[in-house]
C-alpha cells in the first residue's frame, strides 16, 4: 500500500482549471481502492479484495487520487 493525495479539479472564473489537495488515502500500489475481507473457511482464512470507490461532496466536481510526493528526508539542507 502507499499513501495518494485526493485531489479535486475544479473550473475557476479565468476558464482555467485549479487542483486542490482534500485529503489523504491509502491505496494499492497501483492506485486502485480496495477492501480486503477475511472469509473462514475449512481450510483456513482466505483474504478477498473488493474494489470500492467513494464520493466527493465538496462541493460537487471530478477527484482522481494520485501519489503524495516524497517527504525531505533531512531538513538539515533546507536554505533559511
Amino acid at each position: 500500500m502507499k499513501l495518494y493525495d485526493l485531489k479535486i479539479v475544479q473550473q475557476g472564473s479565468d476558464g482555467k482549471n485549479h487542483w486542490f489537495t482534500i485529503g489523504k488515502v491509502f491505496a494499492a500500489d497501483d492506485g486502485r481502492l480496495e477492501k480486503i475481507e477475511v472469509q473462514r473457511t475449512d481450510e483456513g482464512d482466505k483474504e478477498i479484495s473488493k474494489p470500492v470507490g467513494f464520493v466527493i461532496n465538496y462541493p460537487p466536481c471530478n477527484g482522481i487520487i494520485v501519489p503524495s510526493p516524497k517527504k525531505k528526508e533531512d531538513m538539515d539542507e533546507v536554505p533559511i
